[in-house]
């Protein structure tokens, strides 16, 4: 089985990293969407791990080592900005309701559980919708050619909680019973909306902790993997310091039996005989031999 880092196998993940170091001035949206066409994955995907994976490495010198252990150079930061490209991108996620959630949803998981890159996913969907209608209407005519259900806009700025009372043509004067029907519709609407609220508040903070839970299992995984990676080098360690004391034993020994060969020679009686008749010859020569 691969090992994998946030979910990709760590193959993938340097095949993305050395395919952005080597993109030629490419705009960085190309580099994805070509590597999502080979992977077969969404574009936005791509780039949300990509930017993810590099603020895990900001704030992981050991991940940062690790990564760069394959030979792949590694970018300073998260240099991104939004073109015209990323900003019809969010208007295309944002206004997709076919799955009802909150815009503050769609952001957080737009943004990996980041929250400053989901302050700014936020703002910039705000700012298009109040000043940028023609794009607006474009992702909104696109969406419904698609059939794909969009989702409501105010008409200047998101109106939040207020209610519009219906503007009501009356010939005569409304009896009591009606004044009672027209009130007590009221105090149903507005229970309801409160309800819609706190549901929606119950449901933010839910999706809010799974994301933070999300992201702690992964940190725990990825810290996992480090810790067995550190472990394997450290057996290899270990299996290469007990060959060469074994590989130091066996040269100790082996100079020991030729030393005591060497010895065995020395005091030979051939070598007696050799040394008497060399102090025959020489007797000073034997003296400095000894």
């Amino acid at each position: 089985m691969k090992n994998k880092l946030f979910g990709w196998a760590i193959d993938e993940v340097i095949e993305l990293l050395r395919s952005v170091e080597k993109n030629n001035g490419q705009r960085l949206i190309s580099v994805f969407e070509e590597f999502a066409t080979l992977h077969r994955r969404k574009t936005m995907s791509v780039r949300n791990y990509y930017y993810f994976l590099l603020q895990q490495i900001q704030k992981d010198y050991a991940l940062k080592l690790y990564i760069e252990s394959f030979g792949v150079k590694i970018p300073d930061g998260d240099t991104r900005r939004f073109d015209k490209i990323t900003e019809r991108d969010l208007l295309l996620k944002v206004l997709d309701y076919s799955q009802p959630r909150s815009v503050r949803a769609v952001c957080m998981d737009l943004a990996n559980g980041d929250k400053k890159l989901f302050v700014r996913l936020q703002n910039k969907y705000r700012n298009l919708i109040k000043h940028n209608k023609p794009m607006v209407d474009s992702v909104i005519e696109e969406l419904v050619q698609n059939n794909i259900p969009v989702r409501a806009i105010a008409s200047n700025v998101e109106s939040g909680n207020i209610l519009p009372m219906p503007v009501i043509k009356q010939s005569k004067p409304l009896r009591d019973d009606e004044i009672q029907a027209l009130f007590w519709g009221l105090v149903r609407l507005v229970k309801r909306t409160a309800e819609e609220e706190v549901s929606l508040n119950l449901k933010r903070e839910a999706e809010f902790a799974n994301s933070t839970l999300q992201k702690t299992l992964v940190d725990t995984r990825r810290k996992d993997m480090l810790i067995t990676e550190l472990k394997t080098q450290n057996k290899k360690i270990r299996d290469e310091l007990e060959r060469t004391k074994l590989k130091l034993a066996s040269e100790v020994s082996k100079n020991l039996k030729n030393f005591l060969t060497l010895n065995d020679l020395v005091k030979s009686r051939k070598m007696v005989e050799l040394r008497d008749f060399l102090a025959k010859i020489n007797p000073s020569m034997v003296q400095n031999t000894e």
